[in-house]
């Protein structure tokens, strides 16, 4: 498997629990930050949290931190994990379940079109 794949299916096990929106005095969200449960090289936890700071307004199109306070907004998702997996019919899964089956999938067609487009050479 390789990194990248490793990272998306980590990030896809984010919990909202493992997410911390930090504000400055006047209210404004400044920043957030992750704490994840597991990484491949912290198996045990006692894994530092990720800082992420709020882009300048010219970037917010580009801002993890603004699309994350959105999605949690308009998911109305407020405990178990911020990506839900996609049931049939579009429709989000009922079950505490992370979206890793769909990463699994889209890996698999990636490999294969990379395969077949490779053939030809």
């Amino acid at each position: 498997m390789t990194p990248t794949i490793m990272v998306k299916m980590t990030v896809l096990k984010i919990q909202v629990h493992d997410i911390n929106f930090m504000y400055d005095a006047t209210g404004t969200t400044t920043g957030m930050s992750i704490t994840l449960p597991f990484h491949k090289t912290h198996q045990t936890g006692d894994i530092k949290p990720y800082f992420l700071w709020v882009f300048h307004q010219l970037e917010a199109h580009l801002c993890t931190v603004r699309a994350t306070s959105e999605w949690i907004i308009a998911s109305n998702i407020m405990s178990s994990y911020l990506f839900h997996k996609i049931a049939s019919g579009d429709h989000v899964a009922e079950a505490n379940i992370p979206m890793l089956m769909a990463l699994t999938l889209f890996s698999r067609e990636a490999a294969s079109t990379s395969t077949s487009s490779n053939n030809g050479l």
